[in-house]
């Protein structure tokens, strides 16, 4: 059997072979796709629908913290049905994993059932707005004033604060849902290394 392990966190250690006990080596085929998927991403960027690099950082990011919100809503709302099995919930739940269920309609139906409050809600009905607007870039001269509850989003300000906000959403729903994550979304340390706020520090040291 092929060993799958996944490969993206750096160079592995071939397990087996004649090339057993070295690393594992990208070939050139591949080295040439990336290159070429590289080269093709920054040339749609930068003409045909051009965006700063901080720009394009911040739609990853908006990405990834929707993505990780939408997992953990999941997890709680199916949390829940296994807890409360009513043919409604069963149907929603089998929704969801048809794919048919939007990410507002997941954590408006938490907000109906008192799992999130309103700051939460509204948190990530932020995250949505903002990364629908990023997804749907138009070409445009002037770049697009966004903002984060009021206040501009690409300032070092917003970005902490939109972090911050975030985990204590995901803290809340991983009490709900019991779950351990492996990865939080900032690194061990990161946030009093770099002197955030003693509110930050608190919520991403405390565990």
């Amino acid at each position: 059997m092929n060993d799958r392990k996944p490969r993206r966190f750096g160079v592995r250690e071939v397990k087996k072979g004649r090339y057993k006990g070295c690393l594992h080596v990208a070939t050139e085929r591949f080295q040439r796709f990336r290159a070429e998927l590289g080269y093709l991403s920054d040339y749609l960027n930068r003409r045909v629908l051009p965006q700063d690099s901080e720009e394009l950082s911040m739609s990853k990011i908006l990405l990834a913290l929707q993505n990780v919100l939408e997992h953990e809503t999941e997890e709680v709302i199916r949390h829940y049905v296994r807890n409360h099995q009513s043919k409604h919930n069963l149907k929603f739940m089998e929704k969801i994993d048809e794919g048919f269920i939007s990410f507002k309609r997941k954590f408006k139906w938490l907000h109906q059932k008192t799992l999130i409050n309103d700051l939460q809600y509204n948190v990530m009905e932020q995250i949505r707005i903002l990364r629908n607007a990023h997804i749907h870039v138009r070409p445009r001269i002037l770049r697009q004033r966004y903002k984060y509850f009021g206040k501009s989003l690409l300032t070092i300000s917003s970005l902490r604060k939109m972090f911050l906000d975030v985990e204590k959403v995901l803290i809340k729903l991983r009490e709900h849902s019991g779950r351990i994550p492996e990865w939080r979304i900032l690194p061990p340390g990161y946030a009093s290394e770099l002197r955030w706020s003693k509110e930050a520090i608190v919520v991403f040291d405390s565990y």
